[in-house]
């Protein structure tokens, strides 16, 4: 059984600060219409269990994601310049 998941509008401006997005992606990463999100953002409306847990899927996609992108960059950057980058191309 899972545990009952209350989270708060100054929670979701946290949240929403931490991982540095604006209210118009919040809302288009959590499928919801900018208006509704806002409502849930100033407190007008009460966030739904489901919305809180997204949100936090999305902090926890999002920190993966920042946490790979080093490799991902060197894995390219390999790729892309497989005997090093020449000297001449570094400012």
């Amino acid at each position: 059984m899972r545990k009952s998941l209350k989270m708060t509008s100054a929670q979701l401006r946290e949240l929403q600060e931490r991982i540095k997005f604006d209210a118009p992606s919040m809302a288009a990463c959590l499928g919801l219409k900018l208006h509704c999100y806002r409502k849930y953002l100033y407190g007008e409306n009460p966030i739904p269990e489901i919305v809180a847990r997204h949100a936090l899927e999305l902090e926890n996609i999002n920190a993966i994601f920042l946490n790979d992108l080093p490799k991902r960059v060197d894995a390219a950057a390999d790729k892309e310049f497989p005997h090093g980058i020449m000297s001449e191309f570094i400012p």
